[in-house]
């Protein structure tokens, strides 16, 4: 069983079509919702369209390993194109040195042995996506029950008060044992 829990009172929009295959339970009761925003569980048509960058935004581009490991840590906008960063010496991915960071949009098939992404005290982050069957160990074709939830993994969001959106394909985290989403605004 997997718990999301949520509080973060700016979030606008969560889409996680089929991703976290062991959520149970989505609480949602601290945050205060327009009339725009959604909680989508559903299927995403689409996922490859989600993250448009705008005219002349520099985008940091990580399309290998070698990118990934010599990341600045003054980049604003971060892509990890799609089956990227697969290596197993990649066991857990923060970004709390990444104070600058408004865009994270990580592609299909990426970060297959990294247990948790973990965004920490980064007060511009706006916007999260993450591609089809990423942060996971599970083959595509052989998801059992039992894989589901299995190992000590997930994804932590804490003390990113400027997050406003949270994109995750399907299978994505779909091991994971936990979603923690918190906010001090």
């Amino acid at each position: 069983m997997v718990e999301l829990k949520l509080d973060s009172p700016n979030i606008e929009d969560i889409c996680l079509p089929h991703a976290f295959s062991a959520l149970t339970h989505l609480d949602t009761a601290s945050l205060r919702w327009n009339r725009e925003s959604r909680v989508d569980m559903g299927l995403l048509s689409d996922l490859d369209s989600i993250t448009r960058f705008k005219s002349g935004t520099t985008v940091y581009c990580i399309d290998n390993y070698h990118k990934f490991d010599m990341m600045p840590n003054t980049v604003r906008h971060v892509f990890v194109a799609d089956n990227c960063c697969n290596q197993e010496s990649i066991q857990e991915w923060s970004l709390a040195s990444w104070k600058q960071l408004v865009t994270l949009s990580v592609g299909n098939y990426c970060f297959k042995h990294c247990s948790w992404l973990k965004l920490k005290s980064l007060r511009h982050l706006a916007s999260l996506t993450v591609g089809t069957h990423s942060f996971t160990e599970v083959a595509e074709e052989s998801i059992k029950a039992e894989d589901i939830g299995r190992r000590d993994s997930g994804l932590g969001i804490m003390y990113c008060p400027s997050l406003v959106s949270i994109k995750i394909g399907p299978l994505s985290f779909a091991d994971a044992s936990a979603c923690v989403i918190e906010s001090n605004t």
